[in-house]
């Protein structure tokens, strides 16, 4: 079964930020009442994610940084946009952690 695009990308992600993120998803899901809809279907293995509630398809554009095409690709088309998003902001958060390091 194919792993969730939305998981896997938490999972690539820093501990600390992929936690703070997992939180602040959680509190938006439940502030917009869409928890249970993630916890239900969106987060499983094999969910299609252009069935996903389009509430929820916006708070997670926001909080982590993916775009609508994260959310409408169908077929081999989505596990391009899946691969490409997620390479795209994992790389990101690893660039901004080096040059805060750097800085310090």
């Amino acid at each position: 079964m194919k792993e969730n695009p939305i998981e896997k990308l938490l999972n690539l992600l820093p501990a600390e930020i992929a936690q703070l993120k997992r939180e602040e998803i959680e509190a938006d899901l439940k502030a917009a009442d869409l928890w249970e809809h993630y916890r239900q279907r969106v987060r499983k293995p094999g969910y299609a994610l252009h069935k996903t509630d389009v509430g929820a398809a916006q708070i997670f554009m926001r909080r982590l940084g993916v775009s609508l095409d994260f959310f409408t690709a169908r077929g081999e088309k989505a596990l391009e946009v899946h691969q490409r998003e997620i390479a795209r902001i994992v790389r990101q958060h690893y660039k901004e952690t080096e040059q805060t390091l750097q800085a310090a």
